[in-house]
C-alpha cells in the first residue's frame, strides 16, 4: 500500500451551500486520480474533511464535472460515494448542531442535494435517531425519508421534545404555580 496522502480537490459543492469555497481534504493508503475522467478512487482508511464535514471508510470515489460544464470553470463534484464497515458521516452545522450517520454504503449527489445510506443505516441528529435499510437526507428542505430495516423490514424512528417539558415548568413558576408533593 502507498504512505497516506493528502490531496485537495478543488472547489467542491457537496454537503452543504455554506461549504461551496471550501477544499476537500483526503486521506487515505491508496489515492489513484484520472483527471480525463473526473473520477478519483481513495482506497484504505479513507478519511475525508470538507470544513465542518467528515466522511471515513474503507472506500471512496469522486465524480466531478468537467470544469466547462461548471458555471465558475472549476471542476465540482457530481457525485461522492464512500463504503466502509460502517461508512460514517459527521456534520456540525453554523448553529453547532451535530448531524451522525453510519451505513454500509453513502453516497452524496449535488444535483439533488441529497444524501444515501444504503445497507444498516442510521441518522442521528441529537438525541433524535432515524434507522432502516435505506435512508435519503434532503440537505436544503432538511428532509428525511426511510424504507425498509432489519427489525421486522421497518423503519424505526424515535424523537425527543425539544424541551423535554422543561420550559412550560419554568413558566409555572413565573405565574406562582409551584410543584406540589
Amino acid at each position: 500500500m502507498f504512505a497516506s496522502r493528502r490531496l485537495a480537490l478543488f472547489f467542491l459543492t457537496a454537503l452543504a451551500t455554506p461549504l461551496a469555497a471550501q477544499e476537500l481534504d483526503v486521506v487515505s493508503d491508496e489515492a489513484s486520480l484520472d483527471q480525463g475522467e473526473g473520477v478519483a478512487i481513495f482506497e484504505g482508511e479513507v478519511e475525508a474533511t470538507r470544513g465542518s464535514t467528515r466522511l471515513t471508510g474503507d472506500w471512496m470515489r469522486v465524480e466531478q464535472e468537467e470544469a466547462e460544464e461548471s458555471e465558475e470553470g472549476d471542476p465540482e463534484v457530481r457525485r461522492l460515494e464512500v463504503e466502509g464497515d460502517p461508512a460514517r458521516l459527521f456534520h456540525t452545522s453554523e448553529e453547532g448542531e451535530e448531524l451522525r450517520g453510519r451505513a454500509d454504503r453513502i453516497v452524496y449527489r449535488e444535483s439533488s442535494e441529497r444524501l444515501d445510506l444504503h445497507g444498516d443505516a442510521l441518522l442521528e441528529r441529537g438525541q433524535d435517531r432515524f434507522t432502516g435499510d435505506h435512508i435519503r437526507y434532503f440537505l436544503a428542505t432538511d428532509r428525511v425519508e426511510g424504507r425498509g430495516g432489519k427489525d421486522d423490514g421497518r423503519v424505526r424512528t424515535t424523537l425527543f421534545p425539544e424541551d423535554n417539558g422543561e420550559e412550560g415548568e419554568d413558566e409555572d413558576r413565573e405565574n406562582g404555580e409551584e410543584d406540589r408533593p
